[in-house]
């Protein structure tokens, strides 16, 4: 185990000499040296005259990364050998096991606000350290957000992230649309059961709210318009500069030189409603065709624009 500290690797003669005997090695396998796993390198262990054996010490290091078990090889230089020749087992492997825990995998935060207007937004993963095994961390999405590009683009997936990084990222596109409408979230959950050589972290969910950028603003559709008395009724148009995801309240007061009460006329004080999803609205009343001959007569209808709901005065 990574933990022992240090490991002996054992050289032994068939028999004692009175020679000094020279043991060149190589080191190879998939640890790696220089304190990283361990601090074996090339080298040659000597064996004193008068003794039948001699030892390769092997530090190795308890590191914090979970990992693979990996293996150190120490070769003899058969070829080089001085005061012996080669015996039946010229190469040694030590296999280090692992003893650390799967990182944590968590979102670095549980969540944030986006304009509608940035482009895109991205969510960060981190881990508690680093791996040696590409971790894989399945997601889903929910929140009131519409996908498929309406609000945004992000769907059901997972993040790989590379073993020796400390996190990653899941980004998706935002849709910048002209509609005036509430903030909307999207919600990012970790498939905590399905998580690939990590373990579940603090946070598992992240809740990106993305805010609107669109206003409606209401006028009429002309400031003025020319009716005969028999006509009727007439409709003033209501239009919104954009579709709006609310009802567009527009309170209205009326005055002019036609007199109300049906006498010429039957606009009163009120208001009109354009429906969420609409950018039409009108305000319509009777007209009275009466016998009288008059002046022309005019009605004002007036906008009580600081009263608007969902909308500003355009």
């Amino acid at each position: 185990a990574e933990s022992i500290g240090a490991v002996t690797v054992t050289v032994y003669l068939s028999g004692v000499s009175a020679l000094d005997v020279t043991v060149p090695y190589t080191t190879s396998g998939d640890a790696t040296g220089s304190g990283i796993d361990h601090d074996l390198a090339d080298g040659s262990l000597t064996i004193a005259a008068g003794l039948d054996s001699g030892a390769i010490s092997v530090a190795v290091t308890a590191d914090t990364m979970d990992e693979p078990d990996e293996t150190v090889v120490v070769s003899m230089t058969t070829g080089s050998l001085t005061n012996a020749t080669a015996g039946i087992l010229t190469t040694h492997t030590v296999t280090i096991t692992d003893d650390d825990d799967p990182p944590l995998v968590s979102f670095a935060t549980s969540a944030q606000s986006v304009a509608e207007g940035d482009g895109s937004a991205s969510i960060a993963v981190d881990l508690s350290a680093v791996s040696g095994f590409d971790i894989t961390a399945p997601y889903t999405f929910s929140g009131t957000a519409t996908g498929s590009r309406t609000d945004h683009d992000l769907v059901d997936g997972s993040l790989t992230i590379a073993a020796g990084s400390s996190g990653g990222t899941i980004a998706f596109t935002l849709t910048d649309d002209s509609l005036d409408e509430p903030d909307e979230t999207v919600i990012v959950s970790m498939t905590t059961a399905s998580l690939a050589n990590a373990s579940v972290g603090a946070v598992t969910a992240h809740t990106a709210t993305i805010t609107d950028n669109d206003e409606a603003s209401v006028a009429f559709a002309a400031s003025t318009q020319t009716v005969a008395e028999s006509a009727g009724t007439i409709a003033i148009a209501v239009t919104l500069s954009i579709e709006s995801a609310f009802d567009v309240t527009v309170p209205y007061t009326v005055s002019g030189s036609a007199a109300g009460g049906s006498v010429d006329h039957a606009f009163a004080d009120g208001s009109v409603v354009v429906t969420a999803g609409t950018t039409f609205g009108s305000v319509t009343a009777a007209v009275t065709d009466d016998a009288l001959d008059e002046d022309d007569e005019t009605i004002v209808v007036t906008m009580a624009t600081g009263s608007l709901v969902n909308a500003t005065a355009g």
